[in-house]
């Protein structure tokens, strides 16, 4: 029997890329969803699939019911803006007998997923957040290195994406929601208090036998890492830190992040269209 994949938010950046993925697996029906069935069904045209309108602010339970899922993948986001019952579509993915994971980044959203626990295992299923390059791939990494160590004083991670690396609307807004705003690190053995966006430092990434990258400049973000990490590794530190490769973006955003901590612009997750748009505009220099 094959398995019914539904990815939510399936014709986006991030989704899209599963879901082009998923077209070309044998035993694999993958249904992209989402709220625009033109767009569904356009990228199904090009890509594969069986494109579905979804909205999860709907009967999910109805929708389900039509869709018949084995396997349920949100990858719509941003996580940190689901409100009140942030766990609704995962909750209701195992009331109709479907595994749920999902590509969130947000650590609030990917801590908490424990709370469905008891309803997953009664379910049978999984529930999975986080299911991307953080936490998923940055702690198998960090398991890696970690073995056979006695004591971890720091885990410090950088993620710096090519200038042409593809940015979703999602994407934007989750970093333009963090940046000014307050951030809590696990540093010294304790929470401390640090600032989206802030504390820029140099980066330079070398492999051995490939020219190195870099300097780059990276600021502090949220990431699950930070709420996950102190308590799985027992580190005395965990830092987390993005950059933009084009300097004037991330010094740009670096000084829009000041003036909205001090007061001086509204949450600059409003402004997250126009400021994609500008993004766009350079796409075509960097790597």
């Amino acid at each position: 029997m094959a398995e019914r994949v539904l990815v939510v938010g399936g014709y986006g950046v991030f989704g899209g890329l599963l879901a082009r993925l998923l077209a070309a697996e044998t035993g694999v029906e993958t249904i992209v969803a989402g709220r625009s069935p033109g767009r569904a069904a356009a990228f199904c045209a090009r890509h594969g699939g069986q494109p579905a309108r979804f909205d999860r602010d709907g009967d999910l339970a109805a929708q389900f019911a039509v869709l018949r899922p084995t396997i349920v993948v949100d990858a719509a986001g941003p996580f940190q803006a689901y409100g009140e019952d942030p766990y609704r579509l995962a909750r209701a993915a195992l009331a109709a007998g479907a595994h749920y994971l999902d590509f969130a980044d947000d650590a609030i959203f990917v801590a908490g997923i424990v709370a469905l626990d008891a309803d997953a295992r009664a379910a049978g299923r999984a529930a999975i957040a986080g299911a991307s390059s953080v936490p998923a791939i940055s702690s198998a990494a960090v398991d890696r290195l970690a073995d056979g160590l006695v004591e971890i004083a720091l885990i410090e991670t950088a993620i710096l994406p090519g200038n042409r690396a593809p940015r979703g609307l999602s994407l934007t807004r989750a970093i333009l929601a963090q940046a000014g705003r307050k951030l809590p690190v696990w540093r010294d053995g304790a929470w401390d208090e640090a600032t989206g966006w802030s504390a820029d430092r140099k980066v330079r990434i070398e492999v051995p036998g490939t020219a190195p990258l870099g300097p780059r400049r990276a600021a502090l973000i949220g990431a699950p890492d930070l709420a996950l990490f102190p308590a799985r590794y027992g580190a005395r530190s965990v830092l987390f830190r993005a950059g933009l490769e084009l300097a004037p973006l991330h010094r740009g955003l670096g000084a829009l992040a000041l003036a909205s901590r001090c007061g001086l612009l509204p949450p600059l997750e409003r402004a997250a269209r126009p400021l994609r748009w500008l993004a766009e505009r350079l796409r075509g220099l960097g790597g």
